[in-house]
């Protein structure tokens, strides 16, 4: 019975990894590639630009890809890049918002310039207005109610609202210059 014993434990033992057999090494993961994510401004990432023109309340939105310089760059390094903008977002969606302090470049616009009336129009889509010509009349032609806006500006949404305006302006003229 003891020889029974002895070789039912050494049976044990062997399977158990004692008495000089060999351990069975524990089974350790294959790594296996991770995907591949992006530590940083993807490549495919989407920019929208907003700009909001204060003057008139309205606001213009223009969607882009990402400058290939800014691949892989951080939000705070795009926010650098872009000064005057507020940058939201993450690696793949940004957005660009600004308050522009001017009209959009959806008006013309009826200024004093140096006493003459002159048209201007917001071309860059930027705070400078861009003088496209001036006109005939002096500002001190507009009626008395109206001689202040210019200062700031009187925007016109389209061309035939602008004629209009011309047109009144040169008819209080001819009544004013008739004997």
């Amino acid at each position: 019975m003891k020889k029974e014993w002895m070789a039912g434990a050494a049976a044990l033992a062997l399977l158990m990894g004692g008495c000089g057999a060999q351990a069975k090494p524990a089974e350790t993961p294959v790594p296996t590639a991770a995907p591949a994510v992006w530590q940083g401004i993807s490549p495919n990432a989407r920019v929208t630009w907003e700009k909001t023109y204060t003057k008139c309340g309205h606001s213009h939105c223009q969607t882009t890809f990402v400058e290939s310089e800014m691949v892989g760059k951080s939000l705070q390094d795009y926010a650098a890049y872009h000064l005057g903008y507020a940058v939201q977002g993450d690696f793949d969606s940004i957005t660009l918002s600004r308050y522009i302090y001017q009209y959009c470049p959806d008006h013309y616009v009826i200024m004093d310039d140096g006493g003459v009336l002159a048209l201007f129009r917001n071309e860059t889509g930027e705070s400078e207005l861009t003088r496209i010509c001036r006109l005939r009349y002096q500002a001190s032609d507009l009626p008395e109610d109206i001689r202040p806006l210019v200062y700031e500006g009187i925007p016109y949404g389209d061309i035939s609202e602008l004629e209009t305006m011309l047109k009144q302006v040169s008819a209080a003229k001819m009544a004013a210059s008739a004997p």
